[in-house]
């Protein structure tokens, strides 16, 4: 199968959590270095300490500092709206800016850009390198090598090739080189406007997209071209296929023997969907075992679709058998709706888009859920009005104590987003 009908890119803050907060601490800059929140659990590690072979599964500071005693920790709060956790969303909208600009500068054949996650983001440039190619000739881009990344790669089925060596006549290739220029363009842009530093991966789908985005971190820009698949699969092992990252890939390593995505790329269908789950008695069934045969075939026929931030802004409260007072209680809905209406005002300034409605929902024991809605654009709302609609959710009109025992859960979501007036 050609996987070149399209032209992806999948861009990725390199250890993001951490070059947000050096930005602040510039003397941790290329130090081992981790982050951790307030109980000194691990949140994020970069590369320069995943040399010494640190992650998140070391879980805490003091077990991370046993593998390299000079490990740099940067603490910060757990609340969801503090000022460091503020400093993250802020970041990744600079970065989508910067990204958004570069399509927007594209008179024609505007690339299509999706919102993946806080460090992920993908391109559609089909259209654009389409428009290139028909107005300077389907000739090889010899002319564009200097633009390219430094450490710009290209994974062919007969192995790796430096970029800036590779030369081809084949349509297909020249789309996707064009594409490794582009990404090329934008990671340095990004770098130059914001300082993050990112790797970008491209293929003929998201998937190889993704998966070749991995393969050079960090600051890697790799193409992987089309029917390289096989020889991409030696080096990936079966944890970092999607899907796989977790107890049942350890399963179906387990059980098929395999430790590298080639090695599972071997076995047919039949073979994954018979692999015993643990613990429960079941399989994995046929429809789970294609999705993770197109996976390691590179096969994937998910669309990038337009999307500029996530669909939608979630704060939330558990109870679990505390004993608190009304006015507790109150407070707690007041910073509820306090965090809401903040990142609602982020969206508004740094992505120029506005919440449509916000829904409030309150869950009781033991299975009881009770929502309300204001559906009206949450500019206009104000907090008072937010938290009389809270108070009549929780039927305050019972027993103080039947509702403080029964109350699981407090939600507030704002959703959907539509651009901002000019």
């Amino acid at each position: 199968m050609d996987h070149a009908d399209r032209i992806i890119l999948l861009l990725n803050a390199d250890s993001f959590e951490v070059q947000v907060y050096q930005q602040h601490e510039p003397s941790s800059r290329g130090k081992p270095c981790v982050v951790t929140n307030s109980f000194g659990r691990i949140l994020a590690a970069n590369i320069e300490a995943k040399y010494y072979g640190i992650s998140c599964d070391d879980l805490t500071f003091p077990n991370a500092k046993l593998k390299y005693d000079a490990l740099v920790n940067i603490k910060i709060p757990e609340k969801s709206n503090t000022p460091e956790l503020v400093l993250q969303r802020k970041a990744t909208a600079e970065i989508v800016n910067e990204i958004q600009k570069f399509c927007q500068e594209q008179k024609v054949g505007s690339p299509i850009f999706q919102y993946s996650s806080h460090d992920e983001f993908y391109l559609d440039v089909t259209s654009l390198i389409g428009i290139i190619l028909n107005a300077n000739g389907k000739r090889f881009p010899t002319h564009l090598i200097s633009e390219l990344w430094p450490k710009s790669i290209i994974e062919t089925p007969n192995g790796v090739v430096v970029a800036s060596e590779f030369r081809s006549n084949k349509l297909n290739e020249i789309k996707l080189f064009y594409g490794l220029v582009l990404g090329s363009m934008i990671v340095q842009r990004v770098k130059d406007s914001t300082g993050f530093l990112m790797s970008v991966g491209i293929g003929g789908n998201k998937l190889i997209a993704k998966l070749g985005c991995g393969l050079n971190k960090p600051t890697g820009a790799t193409l992987v071209l089309p029917y390289s698949i096989s020889e991409v699969g030696r080096k990936i092992k079966v944890a970092d296929v999607p899907g796989l990252g977790g107890k049942l890939g350890e399963t179906i390593k387990a059980s098929l023997g395999v430790k590298t995505m080639y090695d599972l790329s071997c076995y047919r269908v039949d073979d994954i969907s018979n692999v015993r789950l643990n613990g429960t008695g079941g399989i994995i069934g046929t429809q789970k075992a294609q999705e993770f045969y197109n996976c390691v075939h590179g096969l994937c026929n998910e669309k990038v679709v337009e999307k500029i931030g996530p669909d939608s802004l979630l704060t939330s409260k558990e109870y679990r058998s505390e004993k608190y007072g009304f006015t507790q209680l109150i407070d707690e809905i007041r910073s509820l709706i306090k965090t809401i209406l903040q990142r609602a005002d982020e969206e508004l300034q740094w992505k120029h888009r506005v919440a449509m409605s916000l829904k409030l929902t309150v869950r009781r024991y033991p299975n009881s859920t009770i929502s309300g809605r204001l559906s009206y654009p949450i500019e206009t709302q104000n907090a008072d009005e937010i938290l009389d609609m809270f108070l009549e959710l929780l039927r305050l009109d019972d027993e103080w104590d039947e509702v403080r025992d029964r109350l699981t859960k407090m939600e507030l979501q704002a959703q959907p987003f539509s651009q901002a007036n000019a």
